[in-house]
């Protein structure tokens, strides 16, 4: 069996800042989302896994807040970003294009 498990916030980082700058009608940006599909179906392609599983990071603090405070003083508009990713995937979950376990 080949089990593929992704770290899905660096991915979502990797294609927010990688694909030109997307936005739908009501200005939300959706380059994330289309960049995380986008490398998300080219793995899926390229390695055919029996299993897959993509794990974002916990809302609460993790211990890298713990071992370096300032780890993220730069980022302050991502904040706002990624909820509106976040949206945007809890709407992909409800259509039935993602699926999500806990």
């Amino acid at each position: 069996m080949k089990l593929m498990i992704l770290d899905g916030n660096s991915i979502v980082n990797r294609a927010y800042y990688g694909v030109r700058m997307l936005n739908a009608p009501d200005g939300t940006p959706t380059n994330g989302v289309y960049g995380f599909m986008t490398i998300l179906g080219r793995l899926i392609a390229d390695e055919k896994p029996d299993g897959l599983c993509v794990a974002f990071d916990m809302r609460a603090p993790t211990f890298r807040h713990e071992r370096y405070d300032g780890r993220r003083h730069n980022r302050h508009r991502e904040r706002e970003v990624r909820r509106r990713r976040v949206g945007l995937r809890d709407s992909h979950r409800r259509q039935g294009q993602l699926s999500a376990h806990h």
